[in-house]
């Protein structure tokens, strides 16, 4: 069964585990493969004022301006986002209900013809996971009512969240640290578009999650996946 469709989602958090830290924001966002904009978007805010916060994550991330943009660190972009923008703040039990229900009716609507892709799936996994534990109930509308147990679970059956790194080091035959999409992209001749370079990668997770996304579908539109293997596999056995 061919894919369609992608769910992108991206997370900001006040730390690296939801044991002792918050989710401040997701994102997520609907791409059909072969379209140049998303078919839909989600965004929650979960609140600062009493979020628990990681010193390190602090200083490294949300206190830096190199982190930022023009000059101004991540907390003080999002603040004045927030103040320009009047984001409403949502409940995570909440979210974590509205959340399921959009998925899954994207689910449906694409008969099961797509996939999560998320930046850095442990990091995600665990945060949205920790929210989707507070669903006691769905609407019994839902042609699948099943708890959404983890993220993994997030369409009522199991399955597996993707990241686009893993995916890139795999395109791009090249197991590292940083730089892999831009080592996929030179091994394969991926040229981005400019509808693809609109969506920057900043930080604001509403941006994040439609950059990974446009990336993820301009690759998969170009049949990379289905030619490259069976080529290289070629060469190797000559």
């Amino acid at each position: 069964m061919g894919l369609t469709h992608i769910i992108c989602l991206d997370v900001e958090t006040t730390g690296q585990s939801p044991r002792s830290a918050d989710m401040v924001e997701l994102a997520a966002c609907v791409w059909r493969i072969g379209d140049a904009k998303p078919a839909d978007r989600k965004y929650y805010f979960f609140g600062l004022d009493k979020a628990r916060w990681c010193p390190v994550t602090w200083d490294e991330f949300w206190n830096n301006p190199d982190k930022g943009k023009d000059g101004k660190s991540p907390v003080k972009r999002l603040r004045e986002r927030l103040r320009d923008d009047q984001v409403p703040t949502t409940p995570l039990g909440q979210a974590a209900v509205d959340f399921t229900v959009w998925a899954r009716e994207w689910h449906d609507r694409t008969d099961g013809k797509l996939i999560v892709l998320t930046d850095t799936s442990g990091f995600d996994y665990a945060f949205v996971t920790d929210m989707l534990a507070r669903v006691v109930a769905l609407p019994s509308d839902l042609e699948n009512t099943a708890l959404p147990l983890s993220l993994n679970y997030l369409f009522g059956k199991y399955q597996p969240v993707r990241d686009i790194n893993s995916w890139y080091m795999g395109l791009g035959g090249s197991l590292q640290k940083w730089g892999c999409r831009d080592r996929m992209a030179a091994q394969l001749g991926v040229d981005w578009p400019a509808w693809v370079l609109a969506w920057e990668h900043d930080h604001n997770p509403q941006n994040d999650a439609a950059s990974i996304a446009a990336k993820a579908v301009y690759v998969l539109s170009l049949g990379l996946e289905e030619s490259r293997a069976p080529k290289k596999a070629r060469v190797a056995k000559e």
